[in-house]
């Protein structure tokens, strides 16, 4: 699903948003240190796996 699937339909921990809000700038950070934006960043165009890691998709 994607972050605002998320977090609409989950009781999430606030541990569990912090580490999400965390990686997801981590990887804003790489793209950006490699020349590339993103220009449509949203919860749904965030990816979250089973092991609730994001995935920015949607290039």
């Amino acid at each position: 699903g994607n972050l605002r699937e998320l977090y609409l339909n989950n009781n999430i921990r606030w541990d569990a948003k912090i580490s999400i809000a965390r990686d997801i700038c981590r990887g804003l950070a790489f793209l950006h240190s490699v020349n590339i934006l993103h220009h449509d960043l949203k919860c749904e165009n965030i990816l979250i796996t089973e092991k609730m890691q994001p995935k920015i998709s949607n290039f």
